[in-house]
């Protein structure tokens, strides 16, 4: 075997062994995302379900939301009468609040899934699931 042949095969192992460094990172990473995702997600069911236990802790929230966005004073004519909609308009912003959250928490758990898989099967999918990624995080600055 000749002294050239022998420098790119250690050339060529080299590389293989960055590779595959770099895909253990991208697994180990994705399974981060997957792991944060389904803990917030969660999280987020726990809260839902403690709603529908009990309706009435949903007022501190509602409160809160209201008084954050300047909804407290807000009223409707309606004829004679003025009708407060800062609290309906609380619980309606507070409903998006967490389907906002929640949606995140899946794209977490969905990009971080991306990654792991697209890993295992082919390099192609790990680029689009990181350009995914990236786009995602550049839209929603």
């Amino acid at each position: 075997m000749s002294n050239m042949s022998m420098m790119e095969e250690e050339l060529a192992q080299q590389h293989k062994s960055r590779a595959d460094r770099v895909r253990l990172g991208a697994q180990v990473f994705g399974a981060i995302l997957v792991l944060i995702g389904t803990w917030f997600a969660v999280l987020i069911l726990r809260s839902c379900i403690g709603v529908l236990e009990d309706p009435g802790q949903t007022a501190t929230p509602v409160a809160a939301m209201s008084r954050v966005m300047g909804l407290e004073g807000v009223q409707i004519a309606s004829g004679k009468d003025q009708i407060p909609i800062g609290r309906v308009a609380g619980e309606v912003l507070l409903v998006v609040w967490y389907l906002l959250a929640s949606s995140i928490a899946l794209k977490f758990v969905t990009i971080g899934g991306r990654m792991v898989m697209g890993v295992i099967a082919e390099r192609r999918e790990f680029l689009a699931a990181t350009r995914e990624l990236l786009a995602w995080t550049r839209n929603h600055k």
